[in-house]
């Protein structure tokens, strides 16, 4: 298992954990004053966003850049499934989000070593806030793995619908990545990246009209036609001047950590087997990255 984020940022002499689980009282205690109060910024929310995916997918990127609307706020790392967990209740939650972004903003949205900064946007306020969400994919997929039942727990508490955002980039990077920078070695990195996938498959097998699945390249090759299809989706408008502001901020290039591996052979072709069970991944399968095909396979497998 991925070992959690314990960073943490003071924020009014208090400190809130950026991607660790919650104390179940204390931070409901410390909260649910200020969630009462604040109860009425958000009347006007009609969409909740759960990224999905897997960790150093790129839902960092994503996550930044709807969060850049003027009627959208996504909380960076939160991930609102622990509280869900624990039974939180709406206001809390939607309060616990709110600070969460304020905390990110007065961090400077630095993360990772990548700036997420959307200058001339709306990062850190909204003029109307409508769709609110939290970014944690790979967590987000981990619990729900683990606890799917969370999810309708979610709805119910939210009590609007709910919108999953499912993030991909190349499986070789995503695992590269997660090896290097969670330490986890090849074969746990593997073994973690199918289990999420398989999770992922799942989650968009039973909510095709709630679900929409977002590739790193193309976010990067494209950011304005992705971005317009990611607000048509959450029912958001796209002002030019965002979408300009946006794929101005957006790198050049995703980094192909997958160079920076010994990949044995076999594990290779073993992955490449995992991976044809899963359409969001057909388009890499082809590219060579895995070496030589398969025997027998020219067909794309579909998840159960």
């Amino acid at each position: 298992m991925l070992a959690a984020s314990f960073t943490v940022r003071r924020m009014n002499n208090h400190l809130l954990p950026l991607g660790s689980p919650p104390p179940k009282l204390g931070t409901l205690l410390r909260c649910w004053p200020r969630a009462l109060l604040s109860r009425g910024r958000f009347r006007d929310v009609r969409t909740f966003v759960l990224m999905i995916g897997h960790a150093r997918s790129g839902s960092s990127l994503v996550g930044s850049l709807i969060n850049a609307h003027r009627h959208a706020l996504i909380a960076h790392e939160l991930n609102v499934l622990h509280f869900v967990k624990r039974h939180f209740p709406r206001s809390a939650l939607f309060w616990l989000l709110a600070r969460q972004d304020w905390a990110f903003e007065q961090a400077g949205r630095s993360w990772t070593g990548y700036d997420y900064r959307v200058s001339g946007q709306w990062q850190g306020r909204c003029e109307k806030l409508l769709v609110l969400g939290d970014k944690h994919a790979g967590g987000a997929s981990r619990v729900l793995g683990e606890r799917p039942e969370l999810l309708d727990r979610l709805r119910s508490t939210a009590g609007v619908p709910i919108k999953l955002i499912h993030i991909v980039r190349h499986p070789l990077d995503n695992i590269a990545t997660l090896h290097r920078r969670q330490s986890l070695s090849l074969t746990e990195a593997v073994e973690y990246y199918v289990r999420n996938a398989a999770t992922n498959a799942r989650l968009l097998r039973d909510n095709p009209a709630d679900a929409l699945t977002v590739h790193l390249e193309d976010i990067i090759n494209r950011p304005a036609d992705e971005l317009a299809r990611l607000c048509a989706f959450l029912n958001l408008d796209a002002p030019s001047d965002y979408v300009a502001d946006c794929a101005a901020s957006v790198f050049a290039s995703p980094r192909q950590t997958r160079t920076a591996v010994e990949w044995p052979t076999a594990m290779r072709r073993s992955l490449l087997e995992s991976c044809q069970c899963f359409p969001f991944l057909e388009r890499y399968l082809g590219d060579g990255s895995f070496g030589s095909s398969v025997p027998g396979e020219s067909t794309i497998r579909r998840a159960a």
